[in-house]
């Protein structure tokens, strides 16, 4: 959206460079208008800022009287990575929030052997998606071990001066299930005095 001007983007679009000449079409007539690119990339160029100014802001700030680079953090987000496509758009806004808050993010997948091995591979390849993805957004990654997916999570988080929790929207099922608590409301329950945020998946909002 910042480097490829609203124009080049419909070029593209129209010569079957994006999708097939069908879906093409039909992208043209509605979304990709000419009036939306454009404020898309207004926002997206307004959003690159902010963060390089944040960052780099965050750098040159002077450290208060005392503080070393081992100092405490004021805040410390954590992530919660699943298989779901939902982490994707959790873990962009774990960056996006991190940033605003000049705060350090982390992120994990809780896994009862410690590994990815037991996951089928069509799932294992999911969360290793996820787990790169957050890499690549300067997000540090940890695989935890424990089969309480929760208990795991929220001892983590105390014992890293995590301020704030950060999970994805549990997928609405066929069938509600009467066994007990979801893992939200589990994790919700065990993290008293941490701030607990359920990131929605907008996509979810589009499908209904």
């Amino acid at each position: 959206m910042v480097d490829l001007t609203p124009q080049a983007l419909l070029n593209r679009l129209a010569r079957g460079a994006v999708y097939p000449p069908d879906r093409a079409q039909a992208a043209l007539e509605n979304f990709f208008k000419e009036s939306t690119l454009v404020a898309l990339r207004e926002l997206a160029i307004r959003q690159a800022a902010y963060v390089v100014e944040s960052r780099l802001a965050a750098d040159e700030a002077p450290r208060p009287s005392g503080e070393t680079d081992g100092g405490d953090v004021r805040e410390r987000l954590l992530l919660l990575v699943g298989p779901d496509p939902s982490t994707a758009a959790l873990i962009r806004r774990g960056r996006r929030m991190a940033d605003q808050l000049r705060a350090e993010c982390l992120a994990v997948y809780v896994t009862p052997t410690g590994d990815l091995g037991h996951l089928a591979a069509p799932e294992r390849e999911q969360v290793e998606r996820h787990l790169n993805f957050a890499r690549a957004l300067q997000i540090e990654t940890r695989v935890l071990e424990g089969r309480d997916v929760a208990g795991a999570l929220v001892g983590f988080a105390r014992l890293n001066a995590v301020t704030q929790i950060l999970l994805a929207r549990d997928r609405p099922k066929p069938v509600r299930s009467w066994i007990g608590p979801s893992l939200a409301d589990r994790i919700v329950d065990l993290a008293k005095g941490l701030q607990v945020t359920i990131v929605a998946d907008r996509s979810l909002r589009r499908a209904e």
